[in-house]
């Protein structure tokens, strides 16, 4: 089973630069938005999700959602950093 972790407190919430930077490229801007954890509740209110992780991060429940799902793998740069 897969376990999750809070990723926006790893980031102190706020989006990285690459990743905002990735969005713009969709026509998205979420540089004033802040980091939530993916919850299936979450999935009934929204129209799209853009993965910016590999798929085999993310859970069950996002994998096999009938939403718009667009994919862009953004590397996690934690591990360069230590």
């Amino acid at each position: 089973m897969l376990e999750l972790t809070d990723v926006g407190e790893k980031y102190n919430y706020i989006p990285r630069a690459d990743i905002i930077e990735a969005m713009q490229e969709k026509g998205i801007d979420i540089s004033s938005q802040r980091i939530k954890q993916i919850t299936e509740s979450i999935l009934d209110e929204v129209e799209m999700v853009v993965v910016l992780c590999s798929i085999d991060s993310l859970p069950d429940f996002v994998v096999s959602s009938s939403l718009n799902t667009q994919f862009k793998e953004v590397p996690d740069p934690s591990p360069m950093l230590k």
